[in-house]
């Protein structure tokens, strides 16, 4: 099994130039959730690549 540091896994993707809306992505599952929010596979509408979309919960935001 291959692991990758965040390092090399910051490597292959490309940060976005811009900002996104929610509604420009389908969330397919939650993958994950944490103390800070929650993390969801999901595809872009537009590119239809596959993405994972955190969402942060903010310190006014119940859990």
């Amino acid at each position: 099994m291959k692991t990758a540091t965040a390092e090399t896994a910051a490597r292959q993707f490309e940060p976005l130039d811009h900002c996104c809306d929610e509604e420009d992505f389908e969330k397919l599952d939650c993958i994950g959730e944490g103390t800070y929010g929650t993390v969801y596979r999901a595809l872009d509408r537009t590119t239809r690549q596959l993405v994972a979309l955190k969402r942060v919960l903010l310190h006014n935001e119940a859990s």
